[in-house]
């Protein structure tokens, strides 16, 4: 959520013009959910689906005690305005308001496949590769050269902060290059 939060400040400070910013040169993102998650997703499916029947309901309720920063992580929401006018337990956002990195900062995206294989699906068991990769343009890095992404196979979420090959791409990136 760290990445999430780091783009959403950078946003918030580059509309504000706060002199922080001119300071900041380097993001690193490890295991972010860029686009999402789709555990959080689910989750909110399963709670939608948990309040229709009063057998279940209560169920639904303590689900919906997730967080407002859980509930952002279901399609990468980052900005306040995303939810106004909705609520977060609804399904989707009123709108995603697209947060595009900062030109003059370079970016490490690090992403994992929990299991040592090319599945898509699996992750790091938390965010998927293309989430944690930023595919498709979400990041605004078209044809920049700012934006280091490197994709590890065998680790899950939990593990990247504290792997020594996560310190190892973060030492080559920052000093490096």
């Amino acid at each position: 959520m760290g990445g999430l939060i780091s783009r959403s400040a950078c946003s918030y400070a580059e509309e504000q013009n706060l002199s922080w910013l001119n300071v900041l040169r380097d993001v690193a993102c490890l295991g972010s959910p860029h686009q999402g998650a789709a555990l959080e997703r689910v989750g909110q499916m399963v709670t939608a689906t948990l309040a229709k029947s009063t057998f279940t309901n209560a169920l639904s309720a303590a689900g919906k005690r997730r967080s407002a920063g859980i509930k952002d992580l279901r399609y990468g929401c980052l900005r306040h305005e995303d939810w106004e006018g909705g609520h977060p337990d609804e399904h989707v956002p009123v709108r995603i308001t697209p947060v595009h990195i900062l030109p003059d900062v370079r970016y490490c995206l690090v992403a994992s496949n929990w299991k040592k294989s090319t599945a898509e699906t699996i992750g790091d068991g938390l965010v998927q590769v293309s989430s944690g990769m930023a595919n498709a343009g979400v990041l605004g890095d078209e044809g920049k050269n700012n934006v280091h992404r490197t994709l590890l196979q065998g680790l899950n979420h939990m593990e990247l902060p504290r792997h020594e090959s996560v310190y190892q791409i973060l030492d080559e990136w920052l000093f490096n290059s």
